[in-house]
């Protein structure tokens, strides 16, 4: 059975980010060139297009935060990351481009 996706708003997000919880993998899955003009600093980038062989650098047994710009990549990631049997993956809904610009 495939995991299910958990979405996660913005605030859920610094919430995790702020408990300092260390067995949770941050994915940002836009452009590099997206993820240099703003990112949080926890997420590694993984663009979307490589991480069908990317994924293998993740660990299938800790949860994974997926984010994106608007959240349609990300639910992408998702998708990918739950065929292959990861065991728990959070999408954040709105993506980047709806957090409070003071986290970036």
């Amino acid at each position: 059975m495939r995991p299910k996706v958990k979405h996660i708003n913005w605030h859920e997000l610094i919430d995790l980010l702020e408990s300092g919880e260390a067995s949770y993998q941050y994915v940002d899955v836009r452009t590099p060139k997206e993820y240099d003009a703003g990112k949080l600093k926890e997420f590694i980038n993984i663009p979307l297009q490589v991480l069908d062989r990317d994924m293998e650098d993740l660990d299938k047994g800790k949860p994974v935060v997926l984010i994106c710009e608007s959240g349609s990549r990300s639910i992408s990631a998702a998708r990918m990351l739950s065929k292959a049997e990861f065991s728990s993956i959070l999408n954040v809904r709105g993506g980047i481009s709806i957090l409070d610009k003071r986290y970036l």
